[in-house]
């Protein structure tokens, strides 16, 4: 049991830093989580990760600091290079045997535009469905519905538990209001609120989020980014709203630094405690050197060419005349399809996307090749 909880403790970490800083660097080859006691930080967990050849992640091995073996992940995509498959597994040391514990499907249809996510748990042999996620998203790729959904107790259908609605100005994410399901009225009723406010460059640089309350929306928390002269995330703060004071009071902050060229090496998360910053986790990364292959600022051959690399809004396809494209897909640093065509185009507007780093599948008849893009 103990071996699972850590198991868990470490993809929550990641998680929540991904479901609200709106910024995470891509998996890395290497991953350590170091926990701070007082002093001095010990280490706590550590993964090693396996990649395949377009530099997607497909094995990632986790140890306890004493090196005890502790998690396995697993990563399977499809042609499209989306995830279809993602499994966790716990060590016993007693039968020296990788035991399941989570399994989450996704299946895709209408151009990918629609995603269904199952999840189960392991449990007496067995995998038992224990919720489900549906998405949509727009041509471009964007996030415009997320629908959670929860199994009956006799695992014989769904039920609505909340939803969430994404609106788009210019491309970019201005709001997301989020629902929960009235199971009495059957009626989707509001929950909380999020409004994104952007830098002139498009990069965000805060989020207000509220909740619904008699009738009216409330404060309820923000948080705000924070920039180096290179354009790099150097710290995102959380804060949350303070009744008495009538303002935003700090909460809790992460902080990325030691970058390597794109991405930071060290991730930093504290709370704030007494009137003072207080270091809880640290995680120290190194990443895979496909990452650094994949492209350079411009890529030069006899037949093709991206530029700008990085780009602001447009990214330019320099293609042979004999080469047809026929599919060009965007993906994010999690996997996700953030733009998808089937034509044989030769330029791409990208410029909804969030400032950050992509990965661009080009895919002939018989050839896929594959890009690392930035976006400013």
């Amino acid at each position: 049991m103990k071996l699972t909880k850590t198991f868990i403790l470490i993809f929550t970490f990641s998680c929540t830093i991904v479901s609200h800083a709106q910024y995470y660097p891509p998996i890395p080859d290497y991953q350590e989580l170091d926990s701070w006691n007082g002093s001095s930080w010990d280490p706590f967990i550590s993964i090693d990760y396996t990649f395949n050849s377009n530099c997607l992640p497909i094995l990632g091995i986790q140890e306890a600091s004493s090196g005890q073996l502790s998690g396995r992940l697993t990563w399977q995509y499809n042609e499209d290079d989306l995830v279809v498959e993602f499994l966790t597994e716990t060590w016993n040391s007693v039968a020296m045997t990788w035991e399941n514990l989570l399994l989450v499907t996704s299946t895709y249809s209408n151009n990918n535009q629609n995603v269904e996510v199952l999840s189960h748990d392991w449990i007496i042999d067995q995998w038992v469905p224990n919720g489900r996620t549906l998405l949509s998203l727009n041509a471009e790729g964007g996030l415009i519905e997320n629908i959670e959904q929860n199994i009956s107790d006799d695992n014989s259908f769904y039920i609505n538990s909340n939803r969430t609605v994404y609106t788009y100005q210019n491309g970019l994410p201005i709001e997301e209001i989020e629902y929960e399901w009235d199971v009495v009225a059957g009626v989707w009723l509001n929950l909380g609120r999020s409004t994104h406010f952007y830098n002139p460059n498009n990069d965000i640089e805060a989020i207000i989020s509220e909740t619904w309350s008699v009738n009216q929306w409330i404060e309820s928390s923000e948080q705000e980014y924070t920039y180096n002269s290179e354009n790099q995330v150097v710290q995102w703060q959380m804060n949350v709203w303070d009744s008495n004071s009538f303002s935003y009071m700090p909460n809790g902050r992460w902080t990325y630094s030691n970058y390597s060229g794109e991405y930071p090496q060290t991730i930093l998360y504290q709370s704030w405690i007494g009137g003072a910053w207080i270091s809880f986790n640290r995680e120290e990364r190194v990443y895979p050197d496909c990452l650094e292959t994949l492209s350079s600022n411009e890529f030069d051959s006899q037949d093709l060419r991206v530029y700008p690399n990085p780009f602001k809004e447009m990214l330019k396809l320099d293609v042979s005349q004999q080469i047809e494209l026929q599919s060009i897909t965007v993906y994010d640093i999690t996997g996700k399809s953030v733009f998808h065509s089937s034509e044989n185009l030769r330029q791409l507007d990208l410029g909804h996307l969030e400032a950050g780093t992509y990965i661009l599948s080009l895919q002939t008849e018989t050839e896929k090749t594959t890009f690392k893009i930035i976006k400013q």
